[in-house]
């Protein structure tokens, strides 16, 4: 059995993080955004649109990873559709952590 299909993918200079979030937000998505720029990666998870965690490549969580993470310019993107893991770690509303 084969994992989620990629449902969106392309390159952050063309789209930028905070753009891919307010889409996935509108549509109400539940996924696993994952980013990648050369060494490093990242992954957005998202529940009927919420921002929901973050884990950067220090394996940090939460809050503080997703701000990092969407501070991003460059490198590729894949959202994948597929049911939530683990629990609420980002209590912020998903616009405010954006920004």
């Amino acid at each position: 059995m084969s994992g989620p299909v990629v449902a969106l993918g392309g390159d952050l200079s063309v789209i930028s993080l905070f753009d891919l979030g307010q889409l996935l937000r509108l549509n109400g998505a539940t996924g696993c955004l994952t980013i990648r720029d050369g060494g490093r990666s990242g992954a957005l998870y998202f529940d009927s649109g919420e921002l929901i965690n973050a884990v950067d490549d220090q394996r940090d969580q939460g809050e503080e990873a997703a701000i990092g993470l969407f501070g991003w310019r460059h490198g590729s993107f894949e959202f994948r559709a597929e049911p939530p893991i683990g629990g609420r770690a980002i209590q912020s509303s998903t616009e405010a952590v954006m920004m």
